[in-house]
């Protein structure tokens, strides 16, 4: 067989392979009966259970699909259910939107911004001490604390508080597993799971230190459960990019299209203010692209 003839074999083949491919993409949305939302527990809680549902129910009207929820013990967990197709969409932290990247093919859709605007849109990481420790007034005096860091896949609470105390001790060459092993930065370091249990171990005086997003911040001392005589704010991060509703690339194209379209158009104050704390919060168009440092950050500290 001559050159011309086996390029164009291999032409031939390699068109086969994306028309398959492309095939396969449109037999799975074809068959498709059902459009699977995943929650990570602290989302799944009863208290957001009439928000989720308003949600699943316009989004189903919009699709023209069944809408269901599944939920996921850990952050991991609904990166595993993507990746297998057992869920279609997910709200990922940006950490783990950046983690999912290394194992299945998913795309940022939107993110929540309070007000409809997108510079506030981004969220900060706090690290935060008894307010009646006074041998703790800022982030150079944590060393030999007890720590209580939230889950080893949370980007406000455990990698950028790493990156930000690996930053104000330059000096001391620490790297993560430093960060999280007792007795070598830390007296002991703990994960409490969920950043709410952190912040109420910290205000009993149970540990001194736990880092915590700006938003559970904000929303735990709007309820009551902390307050200025419990807990103070010692530091905080630089801006975080908000957590990104995130689909599944292998899904059809003009569902994708239609499903971004209704999170975009969707203004149900109600909802907005139940799941988010705020009506007036809106979802808006994101793009990988503003989740770059923290791509770049996971790769530095978590090769």
């Amino acid at each position: 067989m001559n050159k011309s003839g086996l390029r164009n074999i291999i032409w031939v083949m390699a068109f086969m392979a994306v028309f398959l491919g492309f095939r396969g993409d449109i037999c799975e949305a074809a068959e498709k009966k059902e459009f699977v939302l995943c929650y990570l527990p602290s989302e799944a809680a009863d208290q957001y259970k009439e928000a989720r549902s308003q949600l699943s129910d316009a989004l189903s009207e919009a699709i023209g699909m069944k809408v269901v929820e599944v939920n996921t013990t850990d952050f991991i967990g609904t990166v595993e259910v993507m990746r297998t197709g057992k869920a279609d969409m997910a709200l990922f932290g940006p950490l783990t939107y950046a983690q999912a990247l290394k194992r299945v093919a998913v795309e940022p859709l939107v993110v929540y911004a309070n007000n409809a605007d997108k510079s506030q849109s981004t969220y900060v990481s706090y690290l935060v001490a008894n307010a009646k420790d006074d041998s703790i007034r800022s982030i150079k005096d944590i060393k030999g604390k007890v720590m209580a860091f939230a889950d080893p896949n949370s980007t406000s609470g455990n990698l950028v508080p790493s990156y930000e105390i690996i930053k104000a001790f330059p000096e001391e060459k620490l790297t993560m597993d430093d960060l999280h092993l007792n007795g070598v930065f830390f007296e002991s370091v703990f994960f409490s799971g969920a950043q709410k249990a952190g912040l109420q171990a910290v205000a009993n005086g149970d540990v001194d230190l736990v880092p915590a997003a700006s938003m559970t911040f904000d929303g735990e001392m709007r309820v009551g459960n902390i307050s200025g005589e419990t807990v103070k704010i010692i530091h905080s991060s630089n801006p975080i990019p908000g957590s990104p509703w995130t689909i599944r690339s292998a899904l059809d194209p003009e569902l994708k299209r239609k499903v971004k379209e209704f999170l975009i158009a969707y203004n149900n104050e109600a909802y907005f203010d139940q799941f988010h704390g705020s009506p007036t919060g809106r979802y808006l168009e994101c793009s990988p692209e503003e989740y770059r440092d923290i791509i770049e950050l996971n790769d530095l500290l978590q090769p």
